[in-house]
C-alpha cells in the first residue's frame, strides 16, 4: 500500500474531526484549519457544532510566546464557556496542551481559544486538534 499523508485518510463510521489551528495573536476564539472531518458541522472558520450527541475525545495543542507579563491560557470552549486549558507563564514560549473528555449534546458549539493576546503563535506542524466521538448517548 502507497504511504498516504495523515490529510488524505478518512476514517470509517466515525465522528470526528482534525487539522491545525491558527496563528492569530489576539485573545479570543482561534481559526481552525481542518484536514478531514465526518459528522461535525464545520462553519469553515472557527467553530464546529455537534450533530450526535455522545462522549467526545478533545485534544489541541499550539506552540506560544506570551507578551511580558500576561500569562496565556488556551483550550477548549463549549457554548462559549472554556472548559479546559493549557496555561503559559509570562515571558515564556511552549507549547499548550489542553486535552478532554466531555459529554456533549447535539447543537453544543465547539471552538478552541485563549485569554489574552500573545507575542506569537505558530500554526502549521506546531499545532494541531482533533475531535472524536467515542460513545453515542443520542
Amino acid at each position: 500500500m502507497a504511504k498516504q499523508k495523515i490529510n488524505q485518510i478518512q476514517l470509517d463510521n466515525n465522528v470526528y474531526a482534525y487539522g491545525t489551528i491558527g496563528t492569530e495573536n489576539g485573545g479570543g476564539t482561534k481559526s481552525m484549519s481542518q484536514w478531514a472531518s465526518n459528522g461535525l458541522t464545520f462553519n469553515g472558520s472557527n467553530q464546529y457544532t455537534v450533530v450526535t450527541p455522545g462522549l467526545y475525545r478533545l485534544y489541541a495543542q499550539q506552540l506560544i510566546q506570551t507578551n511580558g507579563s500576561t500569562a496565556i491560557y488556551f483550550g477548549w470552549s463549549i457554548n462559549g464557556v472554556m472548559l479546559v486549558h493549557g496555561y503559559i507563564v509570562p515571558s515564556r514560549q511552549d507549547d499548550a496542551i489542553a486535552s478532554h473528555y466531555t459529554l456533549l449534546a447535539a447543537g453544543d458549539i465547539i471552538r478552541i481559544s485563549q485569554t489574552n493576546a500573545s507575542a506569537a503563535s505558530w500554526g502549521a506542524v506546531h499545532s494541531s486538534y482533533y475531535i472524536v466521538l467515542d460513545k453515542r448517548t443520542g
